[in-house]
């Protein structure tokens, strides 16, 4: 099992991806989890 983290997230932020979960039908936690997956994927393609 992965790493656990702690982050905050401002609450446009929060608003956002609850507005992107409920389009999608997905828990805020799954959606954010989705979108953190894909900034990582992104972040280590690029190499940095």
């Amino acid at each position: 099992m992965g790493k656990q983290i702690s982050i905050y997230l401002d609450e446009e932020v929060q608003k956002a991806v609850r507005d992107i979960a409920n389009k999608q039908e997905r828990s805020f936690s799954s959606m954010l989890n989705i979108l953190l997956k894909e900034v990582i994927k992104d972040k280590n393609e690029s190499g940095n």
